[in-house]
């Protein structure tokens, strides 16, 4: 994660520009500094709810950086940390049943869910032996770590357009990991650093509103009119370059970081 954040940043900034170029509207003279609902009437909103869910959140992340210290075999796996704050936000009140209910998209879930089974589907069984030599075959045999490198993450960032980067990360990673041990099996290196600049490359596609679950949520929040704010169109005109532009920098400024953290 450390090794991700200058990128990150780097990434933050060109498209927060981007951002401002292709949607900034002349009409508009200032942004409120808060939202305000018509039933809030007090000015603290750092209430105990707010208080709570970040508190949450917070707990949440921690045990997602500390399992792999030697906590898998009391938590068990990542999914299961994420039930932590979903159950206390429902005993809590700080999530209602009905807000459970009917506020959160069950289809994406479902859908992440099933790249969770399909991605253990392909640890368990041989076709990640099969799909890793195909793919290894696929490559000449002098091709070099660089090039092998630049090939995955780019077959990596198309994929992830299509489908969820959650479901890709679980397919593609296990599978490019053993593509470069095979490829390169005389260097430690080449897998470790190939699998942190494809995960990052998957991170970044977002070319499509299915290529995450924040692209289907900006394209599902609806005007006054029930008209999209923004459109899928729209929205891709925008996604596909910075997604090229996201590869560059993973494939740059990432490589170096990596080169120096693995």
């Amino acid at each position: 994660m450390l090794g991700a954040m200058p990128s990150v940043l780097v990434l933050l900034g060109i498209e927060w520009a981007l951002m401002v170029f292709f949607f900034a509207k002349p009409d508009i003279d200032s942004v409120p500094d808060t939202l305000s609902t018509e039933d809030d009437d007090s000015k603290n909103h750092w209430t105990k709810k707010a208080r709570l869910t970040v508190a949450l959140s917070l707990l949440s992340v921690a045990l997602w950086c500390t399992l792999p210290l030697g906590l898998e075999g009391v938590l068990g796996k990542t999914s299961i940390v994420s039930l932590i704050p979903t159950v206390a936000f429902l005993v809590t009140g700080v999530l209602t049943l009905k807000e459970f209910q009917e506020s959160i998209p069950w289809n994406v879930l479902i859908l992440l869910m099933g790249g969770h089974v399909l991605g253990a589907a392909v640890k368990s069984s041989s076709l990640l032996v099969i799909a890793a030599d195909a793919l290894a075959a696929a490559l000449p045999a002098d091709v070099s770590q660089v090039a092998a490198m630049f090939v995955l993450c780019l077959f990596s960032a198309i994929v992830a357009t299509f489908i969820s980067h959650t479901v890709s990360a679980l397919i593609l990673l296990p599978i490019i990991q053993e593509v470069m041990t095979v490829l390169f099996p005389d260097s430690p290196l080449a897998p470790k650093l190939c699998v942190f600049l494809a995960g990052l490359a998957n991170s970044g596609a977002a070319g499509l509103p299915v290529s995450s679950f924040p692209n289907v949520a900006t394209t599902s929040v609806l005007n006054e009119e029930g008209e999209a704010y923004i459109s899928p169109s729209r929205l891709s005109a925008v996604g596909f370059p910075l997604s090229f532009l996201n590869l560059f920098v993973s494939f740059t400024l990432a490589s170096i970081i990596g080169y120096l953290i693995f």
